[in-house]
C-alpha cells in the first residue's frame, strides 16, 4: 500500500496510546512522531512542522475539563495557523471537544477510537489543507499579476483636468464596495480604469475576473456569466464554474454591458440582489461575495429610455459613474502619453532613444482620434517599427479619413446609400453604435441589424 506523503504528531500522556497511533500511522504516513507531553511542544517545532496533530485533551493525572488540550490548541493556532488539529476525547467530553471545533480544531475522535474513522478523519483533515495551500498559491500568483497590472502595464497617464478629476476618484472609490459604472468610446481605457480601482481596493490580492461581453455570442452569454453542471445542455460533459463564481471575494468586471441581452440582465439583476448564483442546469443557489464593475461605450441612458436596458438593473450597477473623456479632448496629456507609448515600443523592438519632432508632434493633435488611446497605441508602434532613424517624423503616420460626400462615379444604388450613411455616422459618433442610430433615424438593433449585413 502506497503511503500518503505528510507528517502526523501524536501527543498523548498513554504510553499504549502512543505505541498502538505510532503503529497504525506508520502503514499509512510517511513520517509519523509522538510526545508523551505537550510541554515537549515548543520546543520540538523550532526543528519540525508537522501536517497534522492529534492532541488528547487531558494529560494531568485526575483533570478531565479539558482546559490543557484548550490551551495547547490555542497555542498550535497561534504558532501555526496552517496545521490540522484533531483532538482525542473520551465520549463523556463531546460536548468539549465540539468547543474545541468551535475554536478552530479540524475534527476529534472518541476513545476507543476506530482505526478506520482515525484514518479517515486524518485524510479529510490533509485534503482540506492542500486545497488551502492551492489558494494560497492561486492568491500570491494574482497579487503578483496585480503588481504587473501597477508596474509594467500602462498606466492611468494624463494631468488634464478630466484625468486628474478621474484619477482622484479611482482613489476616493477603490476601498469601498460602492459597483461602478464606466463609460467612454471605444479605446478610450475602460478596462484599465476598471483594473485600477481592483488594484487600490482592498480586493486587490483577490481575483480580477474580466468578461468581454461584446465578443461573446447570445447563446453563451448565461452559461459564461453563470456556469453549468453536467448534462445542462448538449456537450456539458462536466460542470463548471460560472465567471461570476469565479470572481468569489474578488472583482468581476463585465466590459460592454450594454450588449446583455434582456432575459439576461433579468438574471443579473436577481444575482446582484441576492449575491447568490444558480448554475445552468441546476436548483442550488451559492453564495457570492463580488464587487462589480461595469463598461460600455454605448448611451445606456438612452438604452434605458428605449426599453433596452433595465432601469432596475442601471440602478444596481451605476453607485458611482465614471465617464472617461474621448483622447480629442485630453490634448495637454500628448506628450505623456506619446512619449509612454514609445519608451514602450522602443523596448519591445529594441530602439532606445527614439525621440519623435514637432512637425509629427503636431500631426498628432491635428488628428481626431476616433479610437482614441487604442488608435494612438497603434500609430506609434507602427511609427517606431518604420523609423530608420532615431527621430519619428510625420512620414512615420498614416490616418484614416473620414468619409464625405459619395465619390464620383459612385453607385446611387440605395443600399450603397445607406451603407455611406452609416459608416459616416459611426465616423461621426467615434463608433457609438447607439449615437450613430440616432443620426441615421433607425434604433439601435436595426442599426447593429443593418451592421451585420453590410459587413461593418
Amino acid at each position: 500500500m502506497e503511503k500518503t506523503k505528510a507528517h502526523v504528531l501524536a501527543i498523548d500522556d498513554d504510553t499504549a496510546v502512543r505505541s498502538a497511533v505510532q503503529m497504525l500511522l506508520n502503514q499509512h504516513f510517511t513520517k509519523v512522531s509522538v510526545l508523551a507531553d505537550p510541554e515537549l511542544l515548543p520546543k520540538w517545532m523550532d526543528s519540525f512542522t508537522p501536517d497534522v496533530v492529534i492532541l488528547d485533551m487531558n494529560f494531568t493525572p485526575g483533570m478531565v475539563d479539558g482546559r490543557e488540550g484548550m490551551k495547547w490548541l490555542e497555542y498550535m493556532q497561534k504558532r501555526e495557523s496552517g496545521i490540522i488539529m484533531i483532538m482525542i476525547t473520551a465520549f463523556g467530553d463531546i460536548e468539549l471537544a465540539v468547543k474545541a471545533v468551535r475554536m478552530g480544531a479540524f475534527d476529534f475522535v472518541i476513545k476507543p477510537w476506530s482505526n478506520q474513522k482515525l484514518i479517515s478523519t486524518i485524510l479529510a483533515g490533509l485534503k482540506l489543507l492542500r486545497s488551502q495551500k492551492r489558494i494560497e498559491v492561486l492568491e500570491s500568483r494574482q497579487e503578483e499579476l496585480n503588481k504587473h497590472w501597477v508596474h509594467a502595464q500602462e498606466k492611468v497617464i494624463g494631468t488634464s483636468p478630466p484625468m486628474t478629476r478621474i484619477k482622484e476618484l479611482i482613489l476616493k472609490i477603490a476601498p469601498t464596495p460602492a459597483d461602478v459604472l464606466i463609460l467612454g468610446e471605444n479605446g478610450t481605457g475602460k478596462g484599465l480604469i476598471a483594473k485600477e480601482i481592483h488594484v487600490h481596493s482592498d480586493r486587490k490580492s483577490k481575483p480580477f475576473i474580466h468578461i468581454d461581453l461584446g465578443s461573446l455570442p447570445e447563446t453563451l452569454f448565461e452559461s459564461e456569466l453563470f456556469g453549468y453542471e453536467k448534462g445542462a445542455f448538449t456537450g456539458a460533459n462536466e460542470g463548471r464554474a460560472g465567471r461570476i463564481e469565479l470572481a468569489d471575494g474578488g472583482t468581476l468586471f463585465l466590459d460592454e454591458i450594454g450588449n446583455l441581452p434582456m432575459q439576461t440582465q433579468s438574471k443579473l439583476l436577481s444575482v446582484l440582489q441576492t449575491r447568490k448564483v444558480i448554475r445552468v442546469g441546476s436548483n442550488v443557489a451559492r453564495d457570492i461575495d463580488f464587487r462589480l464593475l461595469t463598461a460600455t461605450n454605448c448611451s445606456i441612458h438612452q438604452m434605458v429610455d428605449e426599453k433596452e436596458f433595465r432601469e432596475d438593473l442601471l440602478y444596481r450597477i451605476n453607485t458611482i459613474e465614471i465617464e472617461i473623456p474621448p483622447l480629442r479632448n485630453r490634448v495637454s496629456d500628448f506628450p505623456a502619453l506619446v512619449q509612454h507609448f514609445i519608451l514602450m515600443y522602443g523596448q519591445k523592438y529594441h530602439k532606445r532613444n527614439i525621440s519623435i519632432n514637432n512637425d509629427a508632434m503636431d500631426q498628432l493633435v491635428a488628428h481626431q482620434w476616433p479610437g482614441n488611446i487604442r488608435e494612438l497605441s497603434q500609430a506609434i508602434e507602427r511609427a517606431v517599427i518604420l523609423a530608420d532613424t532615431g527621430e519619428i517624423g510625420p512620414d512615420e503616420f498614416t490616418f484614416r479619413r473620414t468619409p464625405g460626400m459619395l465619390p464620383s462615379g459612385s453607385s446611387l444604388n440605395l443600399e450603397n446609400l445607406e451603407k455611406t450613411a452609416m459608416i459616416k455616422a459611426l465616423d461621426q459618433t467615434s463608433g457609438n453604435i447607439s449615437k450613430a442610430a440616432q443620426i441615421v433615424g433607425i434604433s439601435r438593433v436595426s442599426f447593429y441589424r443593418h451592421m451585420k449585413k453590410y459587413g461593418i
